[in-house]
């Protein structure tokens, strides 16, 4: 379950982002800006960048 106040939709579901965060994991990535350049465009475009540096991608 999503937390309940948060003022943003969540655009991924928990399950996703724990599959998200194993896969990198066993990829070897340990860093935001690796896991924004490896991802395919369609999960990229659904993170909310304006909590991250807006010149990641």
């Amino acid at each position: 379950m999503n937390f309940p106040n948060q003022k943003r939709k969540a655009k991924f579901s928990d399950i996703e982002l724990i599959a998200i965060d194993l896969i990198s994991e066993h990829m070897g990535i340990d860093s935001a800006y690796q896991l924004f350049t490896a991802l395919p465009d369609s999960l990229y475009n659904r993170i909310e960048r304006s909590v991250y540096s807006k010149n990641m991608h």
